[in-house]
């Protein structure tokens, strides 16, 4: 249970702007999960420190945190982590510039967004497609992607997916 503690103390301070300490919380959870052998668990902290150093703008670290949160929940089918993993990813290489490896997990993210219904995930990594469709210049599938998100957004009142990604085109 103190992974749990450690875990929700760290989403505290990283919704409040503290990312040090998020860090500090997201890495005793690690730790424990860790010494229980709670692979979940640690997929979930993982992530949430890939969080963090992405608002650090410490994106190496933020990769490798997902990256392994993705292996972890790859091996025991966890998808709802898998998704947000992938997608996190894809946003890391958007941040850096790399467009042509946004594709390869916002698209797996895409696909099982959609087996899980998860529309707030489908309408991101919808963007997250656009983006890369847009720097390879095919601007038509770009608009597509980007304006079926938009709908998406609308539809289901996700006003800050909307602003945030509206200036992305």
């Amino acid at each position: 249970k103190m992974g749990i503690i450690y875990d929700a103390i760290g989403l505290i301070y990283l919704n409040t702007r503290s990312i040090d300490k998020a860090l500090e919380y997201h890495k005793k959870a690690l730790t424990i999960w860790r010494k229980n052998k709670d692979d979940i668990g640690a997929a979930i902290a993982l992530s949430n420190m890939g969080n963090a150093y992405t608002m650090l703008k410490k994106y190496a670290e933020a990769l490798v945190a997902y990256k392994e949160s993705l292996t972890f929940s790859r091996k025991y089918n966890a998808e709802s982590i898998q998704e947000k993993a992938l997608s996190n990813i894809a946003n890391v290489y958007f941040k850096q510039g790399f467009y042509d490896s946004i594709k390869q997990y916002s698209q797996e993210s895409l696909e099982i967004s959609k087996r899980l219904d998860d529309s707030i995930s489908i309408a991101i990594t919808q963007y997250q497609l656009a983006v890369y469709y847009f720097f390879r210049k095919d601007f038509g599938k770009s608009e597509a992607l980007a304006t079926e998100g938009f709908r998406i957004s609308q539809r289901n009142n996700y006003t800050n997916s909307c602003h945030l990604n509206a200036n992305i085109l």
